[in-house]
């Protein structure tokens, strides 16, 4: 959930950044593979029309995970399509966490199937544009593989694929998407669970070493100030420094259609 922030942060911080290295990540030895792929979502976009409208403005092939039934969702997606970016739905799905609110839209363990498959249906055809969907919270949901299943099925029958946002290690997500045939990756880094500019750089620069041992990295951040910020300048230098920013599309086909199944085999 994104936390009520002023927008003026924003413009607050440039002068952080300058500061921040963004570019020395490790010595060279360290790396193994060649010009690694990565792939960055923004994620909860949708309620916060300021922010949202900043985040679809970064630079580079940035993917925007945008939340069903949001004030804001049609209207931020049909910005981010116009600017050439790709969306995926953000769907809300059921914490450990019972105090969460998770918003209209949202899949509980409770929910009998088709209750659960009308509620997805619906998600997905309240924002234009997706190619796939990742999950909002899910800590509970998705270690449960009967609704897994579900949802995989469903995303299946419209050609969509799915980011497990893995926001649990017991998850059970890819495997089941995996196990019908669903093209499917998971998050390797968080940006910005810690706000700060120095946790993010941190969490920035690791993502930038897991992308170059395994050869490829998903990361997701939100439309918070300091994130926004952050990847503006961050994101450009990646050219230079041999790695190559695709959006989650490109990055689940890959040059071998075939490279998600090699790449969820490769997981740790």
């Amino acid at each position: 959930m994104i936390r009520t922030i002023q927008l003026a942060g924003y413009f607050l911080i440039t002068s952080i950044i300058v500061n921040i290295t963004c570019g020395t990540y490790a010595a060279a030895g360290e790396y193994s593979s060649p010009n690694p792929r990565v792939t960055i979502i923004i994620d909860d976009i949708g309620n916060n029309l300021a922010l949202g409208t900043l985040a679809v403005q970064l630079p580079g092939d940035v993917t925007f995970a945008i939340m069903p039934h949001t004030p804001n969702g049609v209207r931020l997606a049909e910005q981010a399509h116009r600017n050439g970016k790709k969306i995926i739905l953000h769907v809300p799905m059921q914490s450990h966490d019972a105090l969460i609110k998770l918003g209209e839209g949202a899949l509980l363990l409770s929910m009998e199937e088709q209750h659960y498959r009308h509620t997805l249906m619906t998600a997905l055809e309240s924002i234009p544009h997706i190619s796939g969907l990742n999950n909002h919270m899910g800590s509970l949901l998705t270690e449960h593989r009967r609704p897994m299943t579900w949802l995989m099925s469903e995303l299946k029958k419209r050609n969509l694929y799915f980011i497990d946002s893995f926001t649990s290690a017991r998850s059970v997500a890819r495997q089941t998407a995996l196990r019908l045939g669903l093209p499917s990756l998971t998050r390797d880094v968080f940006l910005d669970n810690d706000q700060s500019i120095e946790a993010i750089d941190k969490e920035y620069s690791k993502f930038l070493r897991v992308a170059r041992r395994q050869g490829y990295a998903i990361a997701i951040g939100h439309p918070y100030p300091n994130t926004l910020s952050y990847l503006k300048q961050a994101i450009p230098k990646l050219e230079k420094q041999g790695i190559n920013l695709i959006n989650a599309s490109s990055m689940i086909a890959g040059p071998n259609p075939n490279n998600w199944k090699k790449y969820a085999a490769n997981r740790r």
